[in-house]
Parts: C-alpha cells; structure tokens; sequence
C-alpha cells in the first residue's frame, strides 16, 4: 500500500486491532488503532476524503512527535507522522491526519 491511493476505508476495518513499529527496539512496540474518521470537510471533486486515525500506545511507552514505521499484514509497511495528543493509565495517544488536496 502507498500513500498515492491510501483511504479512509483502508483503515476502517482495522479499528480495534494492533500495528506493530518497525523499529529496533528491545521490546516490540505495538499502537493499537482506536478510531478511524473522516475530516469534517467534505472533499474537493476529484480529490479523497481526508480522514484521521487516533493510535494508542501502551503505558510503558513514552511516545513522541515522530514518523513511525508502522506494519500491517494487508496494508503493508507505512511510515505515518503521528502527534502525541494526550497520555493517561491506558497509554499515549497519538493521531495522524491525511489530508488531500
């Protein structure tokens, strides 16, 4: 999967599930996916719809404003810049927009 034809509705099905980070870690770290959106604007003709995901990470781990490598078994690898918007006791959570123009 690439970035060139990537949409809302490739991540849709996928909420709820985990995303390991390709990263050379000692323990592997896995974002689990916990909601796919779209934006609030409608899209432009000819355009896709923009959308967000909001990931969490568990608590151990400190995570960052960052591109992660993230992995899936039918969406591939993606490197998705990700923004840490809050942390409590379940973890961070972090959210990635795609916006098309």
């Amino acid at each position: 999967m690439s970035f060139a034809n990537i949409t809302l509705d490739d991540f849709t099905p996928h909420v709820g599930k985990k995303f390991p980070v390709n990263l050379a870690l000692p323990q592997p770290l896995e974002l689990e996916l916990r909601s796919a959106e779209p934006g609030r604007r409608p899209p432009k003709p000819g355009s896709r719809q923009s959308f967000a995901l909001i990931f969490r990470a568990a608590p151990q781990w400190n995570c960052t404003q960052t591109t992660y490598p993230i992995m899936h078994p039918t969406l591939g690898e993606l490197p998705v810049f990700l923004v840490p918007i809050g942390r409590g006791p379940e973890g961070t959570e972090l959210e990635a927009v795609f916006n098309f123009v």
